[in-house]
């Protein structure tokens, strides 16, 4: 949408999206293909390293899938303050080259209402705010059903994603 005559806000001309991920399933396959979708000039996929032995494992795992084609990088969070890096990194993308609109996508696993409770600890929630009051900064959380998924994935019998035929665990930890 072109801007009125008059206005001197500049338009975004370059778009750089970011997809968090803590796990590769199919919450996060499904949150890639969407970014992809949008085609951005720039698609990051980031993990914030909290624990190193769980980050190396999701490095071995995210380089065993060939099919998911891009580098995954690892940003050290020892302070586990997952807002705050999420905002420092977003903020840092903007800082690199004026004009870009950053969007940031957090694949968010739903579960049933009494396992969702008990194992959905709000990040994503706390993300989207933190980012989302920086002017250029968009964040997005993409649901996805696992309990609905994992019903699906037993009557086939197998764990590939039938988009992308990759294999992978059906539920997993949440941002």
């Amino acid at each position: 949408a072109a801007l009125p005559a008059g206005d001197t806000r500049r338009l975004p001309v370059k778009s750089v999206i970011i997809v968090l991920i803590d796990n590769v399933d199919l919450a996060v396959l499904r949150a890639l293909a969407y970014a992809r979708s949008l085609r951005p000039d720039q698609l990051r996929v980031v993990h914030f390293v909290v624990d190193t032995t769980r980050a190396e494992q999701l490095s071995r795992t995210w380089d065993e899938h060939h099919a998911l084609s891009l580098p995954l990088e690892m940003i050290e969070c020892p302070d586990r303050r997952l807002p705050r890096a999420a905002l420092e990194l977003a903020e840092h993308v903007l800082s690199a080259d004026e004009g870009t609109q950053v969007t940031i996508l957090l694949p968010r696993r739903q579960y049933g209402a009494l396992l969702g409770r008990l194992l959905h600890d709000r990040t994503a929630d706390q993300i989207a705010a933190s980012v989302s009051q920086v002017r250029g900064v968009t964040a997005t959380i993409i649901p996805f059903d696992a309990t609905r998924t994992s019903r699906v994935l037993r009557r086939r019998g197998n764990g590939a994603d039938v988009g992308t035929g990759v294999a992978v665990a059906p539920g997993g930890g949440g941002h």
